[in-house]
């Protein structure tokens, strides 16, 4: 808003709206606060697109397996991991073990 302002007001001064958030999230800016006067006020930027933390629940931990998993020697035990890419058809990855 602060830069749409200025461009409608035609000051001489042109500043965009990405140079204003960095300074309002600045330490000079976060010492002012500055970020109690935007319309959504977080202390800290937050990205559009950034990634979430994902928290995998206690109960699907490895180690949480049963102990007799672990001490397993008969043949043909196989673990399978595969891991798909978002996005791609064709790239993934998959790993195949034979437990001993």
């Amino acid at each position: 808003m602060i830069a749409g302002r200025m461009k409608y007001e035609k000051l001489p001064v042109k500043v965009s709206h990405e140079t204003i958030y960095q300074y309002i999230y600045s330490y000079p800016g976060q010492k002012l606060k500055l970020y109690q006067h935007l319309m959504l006020s977080h202390p800290k930027r937050q990205l559009k697109y950034s990634r979430r933390k994902r928290i995998v629940p206690h109960i699907y931990k490895i180690s949480n397996r049963p102990e007799y998993i672990n001490n397993r020697s008969e043949f043909g035990h196989f673990e399978d991991d595969i891991t798909f890419f978002k996005g791609s058809k064709n790239d993934n990855i998959s790993e195949l073990v034979e437990r001993m």
